[in-house]
């Protein structure tokens, strides 16, 4: 669950709360993400997956907005860690992203596990927050030679507040990220 969960934060620029169940008890399927709101390209080997983000900190109007995560063919793929989630957790009413003791992730367990998780590989954990996946497709994407408006697009910016979101910095902060990745595989079902 938690791999699905990053997977789908990172690749789709999102901020833990637009994907994840706020704290227990007050999950609300008309604001937060359900099986419902999570959409197969097509049922065998789909090329994309398009979630309906139904509440937004870009979104003031409270109109929605669907984003779409790509196939990759590569080993970090979002595609896949949600369908294989998908595939653990079965359809079913409450939050996307519940595991199958009927638990919800969320948001403040989510930065715990990553947390746990970076520490665990060695990595520093400080600064990590439910902001950071957003923050990390931000930055990778105007370190890949995005463009401003990709970058406002892939985020759902409007405004120039994008640009904090962007964490360029002289030398080459991409040895933590490459450890990261590289070391932090997809768990199976019975591990969730």
């Amino acid at each position: 669950m938690l791999w699905a969960a990053a997977c789908m934060c990172f690749f789709g620029c999102l901020r833990a709360g637009e994907a994840l169940a706020p704290e227990s008890g007050e999950f609300d399927e008309k604001a937060h993400l359900t099986w419902g709101d999570v959409q197969l390209e097509k049922a065998k080997s789909p090329v994309w997956i398009r979630v309906r983000i139904k509440e937004s900190k870009t979104d003031r109007l409270r109109v929605g907005a669907c984003v779409t995560l790509h196939r990759t063919d590569r080993d970090i793929c979002p595609v896949r860690a949600v369908l294989e989630f998908m595939v653990c957790r079965g359809s079913g009413p409450g939050p996307f992203f519940t595991g199958g003791d009927g638990g919800s992730l969320t948001r403040r367990d989510f930065v715990v596990e990553v947390r746990k998780a970076l520490v665990e590989r060695g990595i520093p954990e400080s600064g990590i927050s439910g902001h950071s996946f957003c923050i990390g497709a931000a930055t990778a994407a105007a370190a890949g030679g995005a463009s401003e408006e990709e970058v406002k697009a892939l985020g759902r910016w409007t405004s120039r507040e994008y640009k904090s979101y962007i964490r360029i910095e002289e030398g080459d902060q991409s040895s933590s990220a490459k450890k990261w990745t590289e070391s932090f595989k997809a768990e199976d079902c019975s591990q969730d």
